[in-house]
This record gives C-alpha cells, sequence and structure tokens, in this order.
C-alpha cells in the first residue's frame, strides 16, 4: 500500500478512537467543565497538524497549559473508576 495511504487510515483510526471517547465522555457531565480548555486545545489540533503551519510560542503555551489541566482532571477521573 502508498505510504502515503498507511499514514492517512492510520490518522482515521486515531479520529475514530478520539470520536469515540467524546462519545462516552458526554455521558458524564462532569466533563462540562473542562469544555473552555478543551474547546482551546480544539483548534491547536487541526491547524497545526499539518505541514506548513506551526504554532507561536503565546500559542504552544496557551495549548499546553489547557493541556495540563485536562490531564489533571482525566487522571484523576481514571481513579474514581
Amino acid at each position: 500500500m502508498n505510504p502515503l495511504t498507511v499514514e492517512w487510515i492510520e490518522k482515521a483510526e486515531g479520529d475514530f478512537l478520539t470520536a469515540s471517547r467524546e462519545f462516552r465522555a458526554r455521558n458524564d457531565p462532569s466533563f462540562f467543565v473542562m469544555q473552555p480548555e478543551l474547546n482551546e486545545m480544539e483548534g491547536y489540533a487541526v491547524q497545526y497538524r499539518y505541514p506548513g503551519q506551526t504554532a507561536d510560542l503565546l500559542d504552544a503555551r496557551s495549548a499546553l497549559s489547557a493541556a495540563k489541566t485536562v490531564r489533571i482532571f482525566v487522571k484523576a477521573k481514571l481513579h474514581q473508576e
């Protein structure tokens, strides 16, 4: 198979897994407290995912801050289960 096709399939599979997690998270209302951070990170997932675009220092700091907050929240949720 063409290596570019393989790369696109792998990305699509990752997107599918993300969508599945999002669906499950919507059944837990406590995730809504993370909405501002998730919205902050969402734009970077698309904007900087592909070649040709890079984040500046301010964007990178903002995304990292949001990711740290979400990470702490999710790790705490996982320990509750």
